[in-house]
């Protein structure tokens, strides 16, 4: 509730929430019994077992959210157990004739133009099923995001081809509210995507690591 107050995002609020009850749990003591040496400790045991630094940067903050901000806790000095060195990976990416091959092999029309507007769009998962018809300019060839990432609007370019698919989709499927949605009612899953796209890579015979986001990587690079 007070995360709401604040206007963090539902997945924001479930994903820091899970952070909380893992460590809660692991470290074993009621929350006015824990110490500074406990967080310690938590942390040397976590980083023994490869801990990623970017997941210790979000264990940092969901700890010092919930401890310093929401308690008011001022025992812990939070920025003493930040991470000073950072990783820079590059990410995984599809090729061209890769991305054509992860198409080609989606089994129906409803997951080619998910998979398409994902990669053409350069959306995020959540983004794609968070998209209403009202997004769809084809005057302006737009596509509008609502409430993305830092709670910002933006416009991205609607590619022609793009276009073309999704009416053929529409005609097909004749969606209400939401671009892609369940058989009854609402939007549809992101989980049914991630399934899509591990079924379209296995279909095109791609053995690469890849998910739903790297078609966004793939898009940008």
């Amino acid at each position: 509730e007070w995360m709401l107050l604040k206007r963090y995002s539902p997945k924001t609020r479930k994903n820091y929430l899970w952070i909380l009850n893992v460590f809660l749990r692991d470290i074993g003591k009621s929350i006015s019994q824990i110490e500074r040496d406990d967080v310690e400790k938590y942390f040397q045991e976590k980083i023994k077992r490869w801990m990623s630094i970017s997941h210790h940067k979000q264990l940092t903050w969901v700890l010092k959210l919930f401890f310093f901000r929401f308690l008011e806790r001022k025992d812990i000095i939070w920025n003493e157990l930040y991470p000073e060195k950072w990783e820079h990976k590059l990410p995984n990416i599809l090729s061209k004739s890769e991305v054509k091959k992860l198409l080609d092999g989606a089994k129906n029309l409803k997951h080619k133009t998910i998979l398409t507007l994902i990669y053409a769009g350069g959306l995020r998962l959540w983004e794609c099923v968070n998209l209403k018809i009202e997004d769809i300019d084809s005057k302006r060839m737009t596509l509008k995001i609502k409430q993305a990432k830092g709670k910002k609007d933006r416009y991205v370019p609607l590619a022609p081809k793009l276009l073309e698919l999704l009416r053929e989709y529409y005609i097909k499927y004749a969606p209400s509210n939401y671009v892609f949605e369940w058989q009854f009612s609402g939007s549809y899953s992101e989980r049914s995507i991630q399934k899509i796209m591990q079924q379209s890579l296995q279909s095109a015979g791609i053995l690469k690591q890849a998910t739903v986001h790297t078609l966004r990587h793939s898009y940008a690079t």
